[in-house]
C-alpha cells in the first residue's frame, strides 16, 4: 500500500511516495505547480505526471491508497474543490485531498503541535497555531496585494530602484547594470516589456542580484532590510494575535529565501528574535511533501 504527498509552489513541485510505515520509497520534482482562479487542467496534469514519475521509481502502480496535495493558490475553496475533483476523477488514488502548501509545510514542522511557520520564496506567508488550537494567518495575499518580503517583492523593488536611479530620482546604484544584464536588454526603456513577459517568477529572479550587492550597495542594502523586516512582522503579528504563549514560541522558516543556508536566513532569524525575544527557531529544513505524505497516510487509514 503506497501513499503520495505533493507540495506545489510558485518555484517547484515535489512529491514523496511512502509506504504504510511512512518509509520514503521515491521522490520526484517538477516545475512550479500553482492553482489559478481559472483553468485547473494544467496544474492537475503536472501533479499527475509528477506522481507517475515517482510511482515508477517506487515500483508501484495506481491507484494509490491516498494522495494528499498542498498547493499554492488552493486556499480559495472553488479552486481547491475543482482540483480535488479532477484528481479524484483521474483514478490516481482511492482517496484524494487538496489543501494549501502552507498547511502541509506546517504539518512537517510541527505535526499536531503549536508554532508559527514563515514561508518566503517567490511569495510569502505565515501561519500559526496556538497551544489551545486557535489559528491565524498573516500575508499570503498574492503578488498584487501582498507577498511582502518575498523574492517577487524584492525583484519589483529592484526594478523600481533601477529605473528611479536612471531617471535621477534616486541615488545611483549597481542595480541598473545588474537588472539590465539579468533582463538581457540594452536600456531601461526595454525593461517594461521584459517585466510584462517575465511574469512573477522572472521578476522574482532579480532578488539574487539585490542580495549579491547588499553588502556594498546602499540601495540594495535598504531593499534587503525592508524585506527582512517585512518577514519578521509576519511572525510577530501572528504571535501577538495568538497570545498568550506558554514560555517560548516555536518558529520554523521555509522557502528559497529563508530555509537553512538560504541568503536571508540569518538576517530574518535576527529580526524575528528582536521582534519576538521568546522565539525558538527550528534549525531543520521543512519538507512540505513529507508533511503531505504524513497526511496522506492518515487519510488512507480512515
Amino acid at each position: 500500500m503506497l501513499f503520495a504527498g505533493v507540495e506545489g509552489g510558485a518555484t517547484r513541485g515535489s512529491v514523496m511516495i511512502c509506504d504504510a510505515d511512512g518509509v520514503a520509497r521515491a521522490r520526484a520534482e517538477s516545475a512550479a505547480i500553482v492553482v489559478g482562479p481559472a483553468g485547473h487542467e494544467d496544474a492537475v496534469a503536472r501533479i499527475l505526471a509528477l506522481i507517475e514519475t515517482a510511482l515508477a521509481s517506487a515500483g508501484g502502480a495506481r491507484p494509490l491508497a491516498a494522495v494528499y496535495c498542498g498547493l499554492s493558490g488552493a486556499g480559495r475553496e472553488p479552486e481547491r474543490a475543482a482540483v480535488e475533483a479532477l484528481l479524484a476523477a483521474s483514478g490516481i488514488a482511492r482517496a484524494v485531498r487538496v489543501t494549501t502548501d502552507i498547511d502541509v509545510a506546517f504539518v512537517d514542522a510541527f505535526a499536531d503541535g503549536s508554532g508559527i511557520l514563515l514561508i518566503a520564496g517567490t511569495g510569502s506567508a505565515a501561519w500559526g497555531r496556538a497551544p489551545d488550537g486557535r489559528t491565524a494567518r498573516a500575508g499570503g495575499w498574492g503578488p498584487l496585494a501582498g507577498d511582502e518580503g518575498s523574492a517577487f517583492a524584492i525583484g519589483c523593488a529592484a526594478l523600481r530602484a533601477a529605473l528611479a536611479a536612471h531617471d535621477g530620482r534616486a541615488p545611483s546604484t549597481g542595480l541598473v547594470e545588474r537588472v539590465l544584464r539579468a533582463a538581457s536588454v540594452t536600456g531601461p526603456a526595454a525593461l517594461v516589456r521584459w517585466a510584462d513577459a517575465a511574469g512573477r517568477h522572472g521578476i522574482a529572479g532579480l532578488a539574487q542580484d539585490v542580495l549579491a550587492l547588499a553588502s556594498t550597495d546602499e540601495t540594495c542594502a535598504a531593499i534587503t532590510l525592508r524585506a527582512t523586516d517585512d518577514l519578521a512582522r509576519h511572525v510577530d503579528a501572528i504571535a501577538r494575535r495568538l497570545q498568550p504563549w506558554p514560555g517560548t514560541v516555536d518558529v520554523a522558516l521555509a522557502g528559497g529565501l529563508i530555509g537553512p543556508g538560504r541568503p536571508l536566513r540569518s538576517a530574518v532569524e535576527q529580526a524575528i528574535r528582536e521582534a519576538l525575544p521568546a522565539a525558538r527557531i527550528d534549525p531543520h529544513a521543512i519538507d512540505g511533501a513529507r508533511g503531505a505524505a504524513l497526511l496522506a497516510r492518515r487519510v488512507g487509514s480512515i
